[in-house]
């Protein structure tokens, strides 16, 4: 008998490895109705470790940047007309897709593109008062590279002035961009200030997917 449960339960394994469901905590149950990812696609120092956080504490699969890897690996897989998420599609949450050392910024580059890939996802476009955003910017230290606003200047070749208009230019560009692209899709989008909002906000507009619980909120990462 013993024998004969456990190559069921080795089957029922390899049955959800091979679907690529995500790994819930013991708290959790399943899906509510069926998500295939989730996309974090505003820019870094608004909130994304919180973001990334909250879902990981929630049971859902989540990655956060990893040492650009999510970055280099979207831009990578995009130049060698692979599927965006070819090496990294275990998570199902994504956020800070990006690689300051080479200028990849791949959640303006291929929010589209994930989006016409993987049907029936959800993206976060996380935001926060510009000025403190630029703010918090000039004070981040990248792990790898050391201060962000010089790594930068010296990817650009630019001056600090030259830099913070460049920011401001791809904030409002790509806020205003990721809108009018979402404009008659308002359950696929969801705008959240990580300074103003509260977190039900967040958990309302996943809710019919997930249950999640607003008591694992909170704020990670903070640069003044």
């Amino acid at each position: 008998m013993n024998k004969i449960y456990n190559s069921y339960i080795k089957m029922y394994k390899n049955l959800i490895n091979t679907y690529n469901y995500p790994i819930y905590n013991s708290h959790k149950e399943s899906y509510k109705q069926p998500i295939n990812k989730i996309f974090q696609i505003g820019f870094n120092k608004c909130g994304t470790r919180t973001i990334h956080n909250f879902f990981l504490r929630n049971g859902v699969k989540s990655a956060h940047w990893e040492n650009n890897k999510l970055a280099d690996t979207i831009h990578k897989n995009y130049n060698n007309n692979l599927p965006l998420l070819t090496g990294i599609d275990k998570y199902t949450v994504y956020t800070d897709m990006e690689n300051v050392d080479t200028q990849i910024y791949a959640h303006i580059l291929y929010y589209k593109e994930l989006d016409r890939q993987y049907p029936n996802s959800k993206f976060i476009l996380n935001i926060r008062d510009r000025d403190k955003w630029i703010t918090s910017r000039l004070n981040h230290n990248n792990l790898k590279s050391g201060k962000y606003l010089i790594t930068t200047m010296n990817y650009y070749d630019y001056t600090e002035e030259q830099v913070i208009n460049m920011w401001i230019n791809d904030w409002e560009n790509h806020i205003r961009d990721v809108k009018d692209y979402f404009k008659d899709r308002p359950n696929d989008l969801l705008i959240f200030d990580i300074e103003e909002d509260n977190v039900s906000k967040l958990v309302k507009f996943f809710s019919p997917y997930l249950d999640l619980n607003e008591d694992f909120w909170e704020i990670k990462g903070v640069t003044k």
